[in-house]
């Protein structure tokens, strides 16, 4: 119901978008309907649509989009197991934000490339990532990014067996 409903209404925006030439609100509403095919469970449908939303950030020369668009490509790849792809995406994403200086979105693409290796099974490399994406957090005082860090961190060291810090980071969410 309620989701062919936002996929119908999406559709008619972006052929009004696109007939009117507005670029940045056709991005935008790409990447809402890459949202809605995803809740139908339409995986290539939902990369389609950010791959478009993609490249109309690129073709606009918008960083800030294009690196928004770049960690939805990461997590629909994360969610459907394709995690080296997702990493790749993450990686791309968070280098755009250092470049901007965007340290609130810097934290949050480390957290995701902390998902994408633990996912991998690699805990080494997703423990290293959360514990850098958590001090960026706290710097920047996003308290929710920090505690899914911390979260992230108890998790990772009681799969390594080392339950006293598997403790001691959740006992700091």
């Amino acid at each position: 119901g309620e989701v062919e409903k936002a996929v119908d209404y999406h559709q008619r925006a972006i052929a009004l978008l696109r007939q009117i030439g507005d670029r940045q609100n056709l991005g935008n509403f790409l990447g809402s309907l890459g949202f809605a095919y995803l809740g139908q469970g339409k995986v290539s449908a939902s990369l389609d649509c950010f791959h478009q939303a993609l490249r109309i950030a690129r073709e606009m020369a918008d960083r800030s989009s294009e690196g928004v668009q770049l960690s939805h490509l990461g997590t629909i790849l994360l969610h459907v197991g394709r995690f080296s792809e997702a990493i790749t995406y993450y990686e791309e994403a968070l280098q755009i934000a250092r470049a901007m200086g965007d340290r609130w979105n810097e934290g949050r693409r480390l957290g995701s490339l902390g998902l994408a290796h633990a996912h991998s099974e690699r805990p080494d490399m997703a423990i290293d990532f959360y514990i850098n994406a958590l001090a960026v957090s706290r710097e920047v005082g996003d308290r929710e990014s920090e505690a899914g860090h911390l979260g992230n961190l108890a998790t990772s060291y009681s799969q390594r067996g080392d339950l006293n810090k598997a403790i001691n980071y959740a006992t700091e969410t």
